[in-house]
């Protein structure tokens, strides 16, 4: 059973594969464009499929050791060597992925990449790659698998979401790559990582300071000084920052984060920073509890720059 973001697909007896939901891109793979409300037959998969799942926008199972795609395959996830045409490119039944070098046992979908592991113990991936998520080394999708860069046998669980990838390894230690603007790679650092890297075992820091601040004219001033500040800082394991600041303009919303005396600044969207919100301000606290774990967390609000409260 697969969910993608507004359809679904699942694997009934038999090996059938059926899915039903949104089918704008074809990818429910039944020859048409059509939204179903109950299931239907995938096109030519009434039998051998043992595992499937569903994106977004394309769906992917194996089938006899074999993996087939449908859908929209603008970023090459449908693995079948199509180049990447400008105006976009879908099919409504299932077609071969090519290049694999060995059965495949397991396929995993996500933000428009695609994953499975085969029978010869490797992983080998394909479709968008701009942010890393192939785990090769650069920012190029690819519409033919690539193998990924870790040892044979090593990969006993993996996952994708939309921009990163992440694998358990067999000796239980965490690999993850691509997007990582939120610290979602888990390695410490907000920046794009384009090859796995080990997830950190941070032991937790004694405090979280967390210091919220809504922005207007009065926070102007204070955008270069917080900066500056926070780099003045000695390094100490007792103490993380995390301070989100929405200023006044477009492009002045941020995060700042101290660990160990690093600074790491990730700038935001708009659409992530308005501190008007309620949701914004869980968001903030949650990710710095999951990136910066403390024995104990404090949290401070700044209205409009001037009044402050803690709790």
């Amino acid at each position: 059973l697969a969910a993608g973001d507004d359809h679904t697909c699942a694997v009934i007896q038999g090996g059938v594969a059926q899915c039903w939901g949104w089918n704008y891109y074809g990818q429910l793979g039944d020859n048409s464009n059509n939204p179903r409300s109950t299931p239907v037959t995938v096109s030519g998969l009434t039998s051998g499929v043992t595992a499937i799942a569903a994106e977004g926008i394309f769906s992917c199972a194996v089938v006899n050791g074999g993996v087939k795609c449908w859908g929209n395959g603008s970023a090459g996830q449908l693995g079948d060597g199509v180049a990447f045409p400008a105006t976009g490119y879908s099919v409504t039944v299932p077609v071969d992925v090519v290049g694999l070098t060995g059965q495949a046992l397991t396929i995993e979908a996500g933000g428009g990449t695609t994953c499975a592991q085969l029978d010869t113990s490797e992983t080998y991936c394909w479709g968008a790659g701009y942010g890393g998520q192939l785990g090769q080394g650069d920012a190029n999708s690819r519409s033919t698998p690539v193998r990924l860069p870790l040892p044979a046998g090593s990969v006993t669980q993996l996952s994708i979401e939309n921009e990163h990838v992440c694998a358990r390894l067999l000796d239980g230690s965490l690999r993850c790559w691509g997007v990582n603007v939120y610290g979602q790679v888990g390695n410490g650092v907000s920046l794009v990582s384009p090859t796995p890297v080990e997830v950190l075992d941070i032991e937790p820091a004694q405090w979280t300071y967390m210091l919220y601040l809504a922005g207007d004219n009065d926070l102007s001033s204070f955008f270069n000084l917080i900066s500056s500040e926070l780099e003045k800082l000695p390094a100490s394991a007792a103490l993380n920052m995390v301070i989100f600041f929405d200023g006044q303009g477009t492009d002045d919303n941020y995060i700042w984060s101290t660990r160990d005396g690093a600074l790491s600044k990730v700038r935001l969207d708009e659409s992530e920073s308005n501190t008007g919100d309620p949701a914004t301000l869980t968001n903030f606290i949650e990710w710095a509890r999951a990136n910066f774990p403390a024995q104990h967390y404090y949290l401070s609000i700044a209205d409009h720059g001037r009044a402050t409260s803690g709790i």
